[in-house]
C-alpha cells in the first residue's frame, strides 16, 4: 500500500517460493520487513502463510526424461541422449513411463535404454500396438554426469514412426 493511499487495494499479492523437502524437526522462521524504518503498519490487512502439503509421492519428486522422434527411427539411432544432473531412480520395469507411437509397428520392436552405454531396460512396442510396454529387471539409481541412451534397434521396423516417450523416474534426496 503506497503512502497516502486509502489502504483499499483489490489487487492480491502473491508470492511463492519453491517447493522445499522438509524432514521431522525441521521449523521455518518468518521474518517481514516493511518500510526503510521497519515498521509494521496495518497489521490488520496483513496475510502471511505458509502452506505445508503432505503428498504419497513428496519424499521422492519427479525427474522424468522425455524425448520424441517425428518418422520412423534409422538403424541404431540415439532417439534420446542426455546427461543426468541431479541423482535420480528408473523404477523396475521403469513404472510410471509412458510410450506412444504415431504409426503402429508392423513386427515387435525393441528400444534399448542404456546407462553409460550398458544396457539398462527396454521399451517394446509390440506387433501393430502403438503403445509402448517397460521392461527392467531392476531400479536403477543414475548419477549426475551419468548418460542415458535410448538406443533404435539396428534394424528398425519399416512402419513404426512418430514415437513418443517419458522415462518416469524420482529425484533421489
Amino acid at each position: 500500500i503506497v503512502r497516502g493511499d486509502s489502504g483499499y487495494s483489490n489487487q492480491m499479492r502473491n508470492l511463492s517460493s519453491a517447493v522445499l523437502p522438509v524432514s521431522a524437526g525441521d521449523w521455518f522462521e518468518l521474518a517481514v520487513y516493511v518500510g526503510t524504518a521497519g515498521e509494521l503498519r496495518g497489521l490488520e490487512r496483513t496475510w502471511l502463510a505458509i502452506e505445508v502439503v503432505e503428498t504419497t509421492d513428496a519424499a521422492d519428486p519427479p525427474a522424468d526424461f522425455a524425448f520424441a522422434n517425428a518418422g520412423a527411427p534409422a538403424a541404431s539411432e540415439v532417439l534420446l541422449r542426455t546427461v543426468v544432473a541431479r541423482r535420480s531412480r528408473l523404477q523396475v520395469d521403469l513404472a510410471g513411463s509412458q510410450g506412444k507411437a504415431g504409426v503402429a509397428a508392423t513386427a515387435e520392436t525393441d528400444l534399448d535404454v542404456q546407462r553409460n552405454g550398458t544396457s539398462i531396460g527396454t521399451i517394446r512396442f509390440a506387433a501393430s500396438a502403438s503403445t509402448a510396454v517397460f521392461i527392467a529387471a531392476s531400479e536403477t539409481v543414475l548419477e549426475p554426469s551419468d548418460l542415458l541412451e535410448v538406443i533404435a534397434p539396428g534394424s528398425p521396423d519399416a512402419t513404426l514412426a512418430d514415437i513418443a516417450i517419458t522415462l518416469a523416474g524420482t529425484l533421489v534426496i
